[in-house]
């Protein structure tokens, strides 16, 4: 997101600084290294992916896979979260941010599902066989 942001103060907003984390936090340091990694994200920035996950995590416990997407969005915006970047571009940012990070969730689950399914159809072809035997 660094590299399509020429607002400044969408920067700060995301950006946190070495200093202001914790002992603990060697991990992130270590990420610094990594090409595309958000280095030092903003106690923001955390804060409101964190409250993304939470709403994904409980919209995502319904039993209906086809309707998953949009009762996660019903559940953000009933809930909300904070907003990231500056008054100007605080919508567009935070609503790219939850684009993102939506669509991403959605593609693993989806991928999870296809396997967990995969595995179950693999398990009755054998059961089959089995029988025929």
């Amino acid at each position: 997101m660094k590299k399509k942001m020429h607002c400044e103060l969408c920067k700060k907003d995301t950006l946190g600084s070495q200093d202001s984390l914790p002992r603990e936090a060697v991990l992130i340091i270590k990420r610094e290294y990594v090409t595309g990694s958000l280095a030092y994200p903003s106690k923001k920035l955390l804060t409101c992916v964190s409250t993304i996950e939470h709403t994904i995590k409980g919209a995502s416990k319904g039993d209906s896979f086809g309707d998953l997407f949009w009762h996660a969005i019903d559940a953000l915006v009933k809930k909300g979260t904070n907003s990231i970047g500056c008054p100007e571009h605080a919508d567009e940012f935070t609503a790219q941010l939850i684009h993102f990070y939506l669509i991403t969730r959605m593609h693993f689950f989806a991928r999870a599902k296809c396997q967990e399914s995969s595995t179950a159809v693999k398990a009755q072809r054998e059961r089959k066989k089995a029988k025929l035997v």
